[in-house]
Parts: C-alpha cells; sequence; structure tokens
C-alpha cells in the first residue's frame, strides 16, 4: 500500500507543480488552471507542500491536502461546463481525487489523537462518497447512449412541392418585387390608421380627401406595377426552387410592403369612385383581389399566403363599398361574378406553404438546438447536446416530428369549413422538469417540437373566413340592381 499511495502521489504533485508552471508562465496547463490569479497559485502551492509531506509521512500532511482538496471541489464537479478538450482529463482527475482522498484515509492512521483522525476521516469519507455519485451521474448518459438508435430515413411523403416552369414575364414575383423601390408610405402611425379604416370602416365618414389624394398622387408608379402584377398568371419566388436551401436565414421578400401596395390600390379603387369611375374602381379592386389571390395560391411560405390573405381583405372591403354605391348592368355583373369565382382559395397555395415551413424547420434544426440549449439553461444537458449525444438528440427522429406536424396540417386543409377542424396542439414531454429531460430518449428533438410546433387552426380558419368574405362580394354583386 506504501508503494501504490507513493506512486500517486508522485503523480499528481508532478501534474499539480507542472499546472503552476503553466499557470504561471502562460502556458496551457493539462486542466482547466488557465486563469492565473492568487486563488490558483495558493491552492496549486498548497497541494505542492501537501503531498511532499504525504511522501515525507508527515503528520500534518492530510490536514493541508483536505484542505485543498474541498477547495477546488466545486471547480471539477464543474466538469461539463467545461471546454470538451479537456473534459475527458477532468474525469480522470476528479477518479484520481476518489483514490487520493483514501490514501489521506490511511494516512491518517498515523494520528495518535483520535479526535482529530474523527474530525478528518468524516468529511473525506463524505467527499469520496459524493465523487462517487458524481461519477455514476455523468457515467449514465454515456451509457443510456449505446442503446441510443435515430430512425434511418425521414418519412416526406405528401412534403414535396412541383416548382412551375414558367417564364419571367409571367411571373407576377419580379413586379411586386420592383415595389419597394417605389412606394411611398406614411411615417405617420395615426395616417397609416386612417387610411386603414378608410377602406375597412363599415361605418362613419372617416375619408380624408387631403391625405388619399396624397398617398395616390405619390404612388402612381406603385400602383402601375401592382396592376402590372395582376395581368400575370403567377406569383413565385425563385429562391424557393431549391428546398434544401430554406431556413431561417433565409431572406423573404418585402411583404409589408407588398400588402401597402395592396392598401394602396384599394385606396385608389374608392378615390376613383369618388372621382364617379365606377367601372375602373371596379376593376381596381378585382386587381387587388387577384394579387391576394396568387399570393395565396402560389409556393409562398407561410408569412407569404397571409399577406396575399390580407391583400385580397382590402380588395373584398374595396369591392362591396363600390358595389353597395354604384350599379352594373348585366354585362359588367356577369364579367366581374366570373372573375370572382375564379379567385376561390382552394388550398393548394395554404399546403404548399405549410410544406414550405416543413423545409424551413429541418433546414434550420442546428440554430434552433443552439437556441434551446441556451434557453434550458442546465450544464449537462446543454454540453451533451452540444458534443453530439446520440440518446439526447435524434436529427433524423426530430425532423420526423415536424414532417408528421406538417401532414396533419394539410390533411386539415381539406375539411369542410363547415366542420372545425380536429387541430391539438402535441406536446411530446411538457412540463420540462430536469430528471425527464435526463432521462427522456431525444429530449432535445422533443423540447424543438413543443417549443416551435405550434398550432396553426387559426389560419385555417382565416382561410374559410376569407372564402365567406368573397361569398359576401360575390352575393352582394349577383343581388344588386
Amino acid at each position: 500500500m506504501k508503494k501504490s499511495y507513493w506512486i500517486l502521489s508522485s503523480i499528481i504533485l508532478l501534474y499539480v507543480t507542472f499546472d503552476v508552471i503553466a499557470a504561471i508562465t502562460g502556458l496551457v496547463p493539462i486542466i482547466g488552471l488557465n486563469v492565473v490569479s492568487f486563488s490558483t497559485i495558493l491552492a496549486s502551492v498548497g497541494f505542492i507542500i501537501g503531498f511532499v509531506g504525504i511522501i515525507l509521512k508527515k503528520q500534518w500532511a492530510p490536514i493541508i491536502v483536505s484542505v485543498f482538496l474541498l477547495w477546488i471541489t466545486p471547480g471539477y464537479l464543474s466538469v461539463y461546463t467545461s471546454p470538451p478538450e479537456i473534459r475527458l482529463e477532468m474525469l480522470v482527475i476528479i477518479l484520481i481525487i476518489i483514490f487520493l482522498n483514501f490514501i489521506i484515509y490511511r494516512q491518517l492512521k498515523l494520528y495518535k489523537n483520535k479526535s482529530m483522525r474523527k474530525l478528518f476521516k468524516v468529511p473525506l469519507m463524505i467527499l469520496g462518497v459524493l465523487y462517487v455519485l458524481f461519477v455514476i451521474f455523468i457515467t449514465i448518459p454515456g451509457i443510456l447512449n449505446l442503446f441510443a438508435k435515430d430512425i434511418p430515413t425521414v418519412n416526406e411523403t405528401g412534403l414535396q412541392i412541383e416548382n412551375p416552369n414558367i417564364p419571367d414575364s409571367a411571373n407576377a414575383y419580379y413586379d411586386l418585387d420592383q415595389i419597394t423601390n417605389s412606394i411611398y408610405i406614411s411615417t405617420s402611425t395615426e395616417n397609416m390608421k386612417t387610411l386603414r379604416s378608410i377602406v375597412t370602416a363599415t361605418s362613419g365618414n372617416v375619408w380624408d380627401d387631403s391625405l388619399v389624394n396624397d398617398i395616390i398622387s405619390k404612388n402612381q408608379k406603385t400602383i402601375e406595377m401592382f396592376s402590372n402584377a395582376s395581368n400575370k398568371s403567377f406569383l413565385y419566388n425563385p429562391q424557393d426552387s431549391d428546398l434544401s436551401k430554406i431556413s431561417s436565414e433565409t431572406i423573404l421578400p418585402k411583404y409589408n410592403d407588398w400588402r401597402n401596395a395592396g392598401l394602396i390600390a384599394s385606396l385608389n379603387a374608392l378615390h376613383l369612385l369618388k372621382e364617379g369611375k365606377n367601372t375602373e374602381a371596379m376593376n381596381e379592386a378585382i386587381k387587388t383581389i387577384k394579387i391576394g389571390y396568387l399570393g395565396s395560391e402560389s409556393n409562398q411560405p407561410l408569412i407569404g399566403y397571409l399577406v396575399g390573405i390580407a391583400i385580397k381583405s382590402y380588395g373584398y372591403e374595396a369591392a362591396l363599398k363600390i358595389i353597395n354605391q354604384e350599379h352594373f348592368n348585366q354585362v359588367q355583373k356577369q364579367n366581374y361574378l366570373t372573375q370572382l369565382n375564379l379567385l376561390k382559395d382552394d388550398g393548394k397555395g395554404l399546403k404548399n406553404s405549410f410544406i414550405l415551413e416543413y423545409y424551413n424547420q429541418k433546414n434550420s434544426l442546428k440554430e434552433f438546438i443552439g437556441e434551446l440549449v441556451s434557453q434550458v439553461n442546465i450544464p449537462i444537458f446543454t454540453n451533451m447536446v452540444l458534443n453530439g449525444s446520440s440518446y439526447y438528440y435524434e436529427q433524423n427522429q426530430t425532423t420526423e416530428y415536424f414532417a408528421d406536424n406538417a401532414r396533419e396540417e394539410i390533411n386539415n386543409i381539406d375539411v369542410s369549413c363547415n366542420t372545425k377542424p380536429d387541430v391539438k396542439e402535441k406536446m411530446l414531454i411538457k412540463p420540462i422538469s430536469y430528471f425527464k429531460i435526463y432521462f427522456t430518449e431525444n429530449a432535445v428533438g422533443k423540447i424543438l417540437h413543443d417549443t416551435i410546433s405550434a398550432s396553426l387552426a387559426s389560419v385555417l380558419n382565416k382561410r374559410c373566413e376569407n372564402n365567406s368574405r368573397l361569398d359576401d362580394v360575390i352575393k352582394s354583386l349577383s343581388e344588386s340592381n
């Protein structure tokens, strides 16, 4: 026994000596003593003195070593908050400390004073037990990793989009993309609120001649480009053709400008109505509805689909105001009705939006994980995830969660608007607890699912409400004299 603890003590003595030299000279230490401070140097020197005392069998040696062993314990217990390159080494040092406790415990027999022996024996025994439990605790995930198995592939059935092969001249995207360079919007929040009220208000006189004239006169180019876009058959963003490149980093079109252009076009329709140009006014309102239709029926991300709905809503409100104030002959009415009946939302665009949303989630998992682990704030969990624990994060299985969600949302689109869609928010791991995370396979994937995947029942309802509003326009036009 003397030989074994002499050898072990000598090894640790050399190790700590090197660490002190490294800390003082600025060299990279073997473990984490990479911050030169009075505390670091004092602890290291204390160890050297204590270990020399142990080797020389001095009675005061266990006291010195015990004090500094307790000093460094918190640092080693933070092993999973340390950089990956020193983590394995720190685990080895923890095991060495356990054996060191045993050596010191043996050395305490050198004391003739029984009360002194008891004073140091109990803390060292407790410390040794705590270290053993800690080693078991940090070993369990490694053992669980041996049994973790990700699914081989992700089932993406029904999650493909057919990219239209269309010339640029037939694509409204290029017209709308240029609107950003010409659109003029009032910087006054109150003015913008007034302009929206002019289009959407169902009662009261909110018309502001000066404000509307200013907006219309300064947006002639925008109105022209918006009108050109309405003559196109598709609205397709070419950057969405490669689904593997869609992610949270994808730069989106200036959708807010598109929505404001729809507001301006609707204001122009009402402005034409004020001038007695009812035919031109109705044509302008239908153009707005068609642009919104293209936005909600083409390959657009979810936000693009919702912007399309917003633009259509402006067009519906303008059309209803025009119909209530003007009269059209039968030929005109039939022409408008034919156009409006072709602009119903059949759900195709929303299906594409759900598919694009799935690929956005799939291709952004790395970014999501980084945000997630910072929110969970559990060091052992965080570092295991960031260093590739297959038990806590299974990429294919996680992606499958999002694929299943997308398919479920798509299936709900086919449900009649007269039937409330059965959309339930699935929670795979909530409420989150440390114990549950520690023993849950693919805990990261499940937390990502619960955090990111929100129920989209409101989007389904918006589609139905929008179609209902179109029916109101068609009905009002059909019943008008």
